[in-house]
This record gives structure tokens, C-alpha cells and sequence, in this order.
């Protein structure tokens, strides 16, 4: 039965309006013109709530078999101590200088604390949720002695794989898109920090897209630093080391499955006339 054209034009309307509003839902996340950081309260916890800007943040962990991770997933400290600001490029410990020049404004230290009965098939899986979706997320991390991250698992606000880079101080360390722990840094010593020729793995990971929660899976049982901020503006010296852990464009596919989905409903509602 031929649709009449007023219908018509009344559904391209609808779909037009339902394009914008999807888009807008996606895009009316706060974009920080300037780098903002992660701050939680001080303390041990097994899920703990702070802010990034005016977003909400909660850092959680479990296992994908449905178990819980045991014991203190977190622990949160001030990185602001003398001559322990952990994310300031100009102290000794962190020879490297790859973090951008902006976490030094970041005033906690989250240690993720890794259990140590994660393995490969079922690992401590870390949540970090946003209340809103944020716009290129960077996750700062530093001293992976025996531990790996790995973030195969993080997915974009659409839920198109993440794409993702690292900057780290040991390149052979990056494999895909996870950071391997070196074996020669198990049971380790030395100052914690991001230095160039350490054997303690150290870096950034730098997000592309819209994300309302980042994941990444840990197995291995020591701790390590982290903290995620967004608004950055990286400058990274000639002896940092990026390595590119994908190619697709996140906010592209971003606006091409709201499209879609607009797309769909249009057809449907045109199917059912």
C-alpha cells in the first residue's frame, strides 16, 4: 500500500529529529578545554567513586568468570609529596619524560592492586566508569614489574573496539594492545617513576574517541600506578617511543552507528505502514 506523502514527510521528519538527538545524546558530553585529572579520596578500597572534571568516576574490578575480585582492588595516594610527585616530568624518577606536561596538576596516585590469582583465561578485569562520556581519555601508568595490562577488552561510547596508542619507555614491551611485563623486573627495586632505560615498564595510553568507560585486564600480582585525565595536549620528547595499537577512526564510527540506528527505525517504521 503506497504511503501517502504527508505520512512521508511526517516520518522523514521524525527520523530527522530522532538523527538530531541521538547526535546531540553523543556529543552534549563535557569537552574539557583544558586537562583535567582523575581525583578520588585517599585510602584502600575494593571500588572507589571520584571525579574527572565535573564527570563522575568509579574504578571497579572483577573477574569474567563472575567472581569478585578478592581483598583491596585500590589504593589511593597523594602524588604530591616532596620530591615524590610521581607524574612530574622534572623529578629523577622520571628520567623518561613521557608524560604530558599537564599531570603534574594530577594530585593522586591510584594504585591498582593486581590479584594474584588472575590468569589469562579468567583475569582481574578493571572498570573505569565515567558518568558522562569523555572525549579522549589518557590513562598514565608506571612500574609493571610482573604484571600485564592488557586492553583488548575497552570499547568505545559506540561499542567499536578502542583505538588506542602507547607511549611507553620499552617498546618491546607493547605487543598488540597490551603491555607485557618484562621478566627480568620481577622482584625488582628501585625508585618509582617513569624512567627511560628502566626495565619497569612505564607510559601512556592515549584513547581516540568517545568513551563512558575504559577496560583493560590485569594479570600478574604486583601493584601499578595509574591515572586518567582528558583534555590533554601531549608533546612528547625525541626519546619517547609511540606505538599505535589501531587505525580506526572512534568518533567517526561513533556518528556512522547514531546514523545507523536512525537509518533502522526509519526503515522499520516504513516496513509497518
Amino acid at each position: 500500500m503506497p504511503i501517502p506523502p504527508s505520512v512521508s514527510r511526517t516520518r522523514s521528519r521524525a527520523s530527522r529529529l530522532l538523527l538530531s538527538m541521538a547526535v546531540g545524546c553523543v556529543f552534549s558530553a563535557p569537552v574539557f578545554a583544558q586537562a583535567v585529572w582523575t581525583e578520588v579520596p585517599i585510602g584502600n578500597y575494593v571500588s572507589v567513586t571520584g571525579t574527572l572534571g565535573s564527570v563522575p568516576v568509579t574504578l571497579s574490578s572483577s573477574y569474567p568468570s563472575g567472581s569478585n575480585a578478592l581483598g583491596t582492588g585500590f589504593s589511593i595516594q597523594n602524588s604530591t609529596d616532596p620530591g615524590y610527585h610521581i607524574w612530574d616530568n622534572s623529578i629523577p624518577q622520571n628520567s623518561a619524560q613521557l608524560y604530558p606536561a599537564s599531570a603534574v596538576n594530577a594530585s593522586k596516585d591510584i594504585v591498582m592492586l593486581s590479584q594474584a590469582r588472575s590468569t589469562a583465561a579468567d583475569p582481574n578485569r578493571v572498570r573505569i566508569r565515567f558518568g558522562a562520556p569523555v572525549l579522549n581519555p589518557t590513562l598514565l601508568f608506571f612500574s609493571i614489574d610482573s604484571s600485564t595490562l592488557d586492553f583488548t577488552p575497552a570499547r568505545n561510547a559506540a561499542g567499536v573496539p578502542a583505538t588506542l596508542s602507547f607511549t611507553t619507555n620499552t617498546a618491546a614491551l607493547v605487543s598488540g594492545k597490551s603491555v607485557t611485563r618484562n621478566p627480568a623486573a620481577v622482584g625488582t627495586a628501585g625508585p618509582e617513576g617513569c624512567q627511560l632505560n628502566s626495565i619497569r615498564a612505564c607510559g601512556v595510553v592515549q584513547f581516540t574517541g568517545w568513551y563512558d568507560e575504559l577496560l583493560f585486564d590485569a594479570m600478574g600480582d604486583d601493584g601499578v600506578g595509574m591515572q586518567v585525565g582528558t583534555g590533554i595536549v601531549t608533546s612528547l620528547p625525541a626519546a619517547a617511543t609511540s606505538v599505535p595499537a589501531s587505525s580506526s577512526a572512534s568518533v567517526a564510527a561513533t556518528m556512522l552507528s547514531v546514523m545507523g540506528l536512525a537509518a533502522w527505525l526509519s526503515r522499520r517504521r516504513s516496513r509497518r505502514g
